[in-house]
């Protein structure tokens, strides 16, 4: 670009240089012509020389012209370069982003190709661990193929021996149970009035500080439907006397007392004290008549309370009573 500026300049100073040439030509050439030449002559070198300094005036006015031209277009080439210069700049960032996002996207993929890996050794591994699994749920089931048929075969025998029993307990109902029912048709039948229950606790309960009804909840014995184990009480389901039995267990360094209560009022009461490393189990005995919906029940006194009510295989809590 500074060439092409410099060519330019040079090219402007040769056309001036040849028109002041030309300029001073003309002039020595009319003061020749004046004092050599005669005034016919002279008047036509004279419009000669002004045509020619005519044709000089157009011709400066035509190279100004051209040089407006010119250094309109050293502007235009200028600005043009300062553009290219900008756009090139602009090109250079560019790329240099292009590049940063490729290095970025290399990375990238690199990390893809990571994850990819492990994704795939992990389904590899899955995929063994369930081929694995299979084949050991495969060994499970025949093995329970195995033992289904060695049930089915033990049911078949004993389908067998069940029918042999059941031949024989046909026998023997001939000769022992036929005379049994024979004399039990005998007998006079039982009186619809029979009431008994007989009930015990399961497990110890917690620490008693006052009052507290006791739950007996295992049942054996329930004729009548009087005794309700998930609270303790007997609705007396038939007016008459009955017989009450409770039996409590005290453990170690413990006391209490218990009552059986009819209808709120205490018609009993038991007393345990045990000594450290000594457990102690008593029982009580209540005879009275009580009216059909009356309550009867055991509880703990308000005072003289301390420790547990043991229940273990060793000793158990219950509570019974039976209609006379």
């Amino acid at each position: 670009m500074k060439t092409m500026m410099l060519a330019v300049i040079l090219f402007v100073l040769l056309m001036l240089s040849d028109v002041q040439s030309m300029s001073l030509l003309n002039g020595n050439f009319s003061m020749m012509t004046s004092q050599d030449l005669p005034e016919e002559s002279a008047a036509q070198v004279t419009n000669v020389l002004r045509e020619l300094v005519n044709q000089e005036s157009l011709l400066r006015f035509s190279m100004v012209q051209k040089i407006q031209e010119l250094t309109l277009a050293v502007v235009e080439v200028k600005n043009d370069n300062e553009f290219l210069k900008k756009r090139i700049a602009d090109l250079t960032t560019d790329v240099t982003d292009l590049k940063k996002t490729n290095q970025a996207l290399q990375a990238r993929n690199e990390n893809l190709l990571l994850k990819y890996e492990e994704i795939i050794n992990q389904i590899e591994i899955s995929h063994n661990s369930s081929r694995f699994r299979f084949q050991r749920v495969e060994l499970e089931l025949t093995s329970l193929y195995q033992s289904v048929n060695d049930i089915r075969k033990v049911q078949t025998e004993t389908e067998e021996g069940l029918k042999n029993i059941s031949s024989s307990l046909s026998t023997v109902e001939k000769e022992i149970f036929q005379p049994l029912k024979t004399t039990t048709q005998m007998l006079p039948p039982l009186q619809s009035n029979t009431v008994a229950f007989y009930a015990y606790m399961s497990k110890s309960t917690g620490t008693i500080y006052g009052r507290q009804t006791l739950v007996f909840d295992v049942v054996k014995t329930n004729i009548g439907g009087g005794y309700l184990p998930s609270s303790g009480n007997f609705v007396v389901p038939m007016s008459g006397t009955y017989v009450f039995s409770w039996t409590f267990r005290v453990d170690s360094d413990a006391y209490h007392s218990t009552q059986l209560m009819v209808n709120d009022v205490e018609y009993g009461i038991l007393h345990l004290n045990t000594n450290p490393g000594v457990d102690v189990q008593e029982t009580g005995v209540v005879v009275v008549s009580v009216t059909k919906g009356d309550l009867i029940l055991v509880r703990t006194h308000a005072s003289w309370n301390k420790g547990i009510i043991a229940s273990t295989t060793a000793g158990r809590p219950s509570f019974a009573g039976w209609k006379l």
